[in-house]
């Protein structure tokens, strides 16, 4: 009733069953939820991608979707509301009301810019109020207008006042004036826009690894901006990261070539050539288990051991055996303050266990995180299971009471 692994198979056993049916129903929603994407019908997409979501909140093709659901009902309630301006508007435009029928495309331009219909009537609501106005007060508004829209930084609509401006009244020297100023800020706005893009660009590679493309990018940008520091700094940590992706593929490179030669000598028996090589490769990567391995192996063929014959009846029953480890240490879990050795940061977590201990490593690199149990390479599952303190609290309290004092 005690033993742990049927326990531990029985839990493995239903999680598998449970995420089996966790599958099944995310699947089965994706499959309604896509019918009724295909079909257009996009409230009822998005409930039923809501509801896989619920199931597998990671997943991203729901989230994709919803979002594409979430673009096309937004965009129906925006065509609805653009129609329904234009329509007040025309009836508004033939009434010959022509300031609040301008005011009501410009209304519907709000709501979907860039349209060419309610833009050409809008220049014709002006073209009404303006056979209504003086020679000086079509001037005077066009001015009004002008500064008014340049001072919310509206330089496409101040240009064109002003433009209108200097067509009124072409001796005057205010409309040019503006008209130039304006000319050399949306210059510069578009210097500035296209280098804000580039910075987005460059930055988008190097979140995806692209690095050559970036470092092409921010060299882009630094050219329309050669004092501004970021793209300089961007393009250091990508010559850096070159330089050590360049230096990690040679040491590999070296690494798998010491390996093959080592190789090469251990199957035609040149056991001391190829000792010499795996230890050349352990250099190289020295958290390789590969290489101890094969130089342990070289070891014992080079100094195999003799066969003792060994008196069963002398043999120390393992109740009996205590180590160096449990002289040592208590029982239970002991953490070994952290230390560095050969660039990596290494935890040690001592483990005794009635009379039998192990000494668990963990190696944090640059590059990865690696776990050993006395020297031999295991997963991190494996690292944090058999180091858990409750966990070896139990397998002493079994231990304990099997073997009272």
């Amino acid at each position: 009733a005690d033993e742990q692994y049927p326990k531990d198979q029985i839990a493995l056993c239903d999680a598998n069953i449970k995420k089996a049916g966790a599958d099944k129903s995310y699947n089965d929603a994706i499959a309604a939820a896509d019918v009724k994407f295909k079909a257009s019908d996009w409230t009822g997409a998005k409930t039923l991608y809501n509801n896989a979501l619920s199931i597998k909140a990671d997943e991203k093709y729901p989230k994709d979707q919803i979002a594409v659901c979430d673009a096309n009902i937004n965009a129906a309630g925006i065509d609805k509301q653009y129609n329904t301006l234009i329509a007040a508007a025309d009836v508004l435009f033939k009434a010959s009301k022509w300031s609040d029928a301008k005011a009501k495309y410009q209304e519907a331009l709000g709501v979907k810019a860039g349209q060419q219909y309610p833009t050409d009537q809008i220049a014709a609501c002006d073209a009404e109020l303006t056979k209504l106005m003086s020679l000086d007060q079509q001037y005077d508004a066009a001015v009004k207008k002008g500064d008014s829209a340049f001072a919310a930084n509206d330089y496409e609509t101040a240009q064109t006042a002003f433009t209108n401006a200097k067509t009124l009244k072409p001796a005057e020297t205010y409309p040019p004036k503006k008209l130039a100023e304006i000319a050399s800020l949306i210059a510069g706005q578009k210097k500035e826009n296209d280098y804000r893009k580039l910075i987005q660009k460059g930055d988008s590679l190097l979140a995806a690894k692209d690095l050559a493309g970036a470092k092409k990018i921010y060299q882009s940008a630094l050219l329309q901006k050669p004092a501004d520091e970021y793209p300089k700094k961007k393009i250091t940590e990508i010559d850096n990261a070159l330089s050590d992706q360049k230096f990690e593929a040679d040491k590999k490179a070296k690494y798998d070539k010491l390996i093959t030669q080592a190789d090469t000598k251990f199957k035609a028996k040149d056991y001391k050539g190829a000792k010499a090589l795996y230890q050349q490769a352990l250099q190289i990567e020295p958290i390789e288990v590969y290489p101890k391995t094969q130089i342990n192996a070289c070891d014992d063929a080079l100094n195999p051991k003799p066969v003792v014959k060994v008196d069963s009846t002398k043999i120390v029953g393992s109740d009996q055996y205590i180590s160096e480890i449990v002289k040592n240490y208590p029982k239970g879990v002991t953490e070994l303050p952290q230390v560095k050795d050969g660039g990596a940061d290494v935890t040690k977590r001592v483990v005794v266990i009635g009379n039998k201990g192990w000494v668990y490593t963990k190696k944090v690199y640059s590059w990865g995180t690696f776990y050993f149990k006395d020297d031999q390479q295991i997963t991190q599952q494996t690292f944090d299971y058999e180091t858990n303190a409750q966990y070896v609290k139990k397998q002493n309290d079994t231990y304990d009471a099997a073997h009272p004092n």
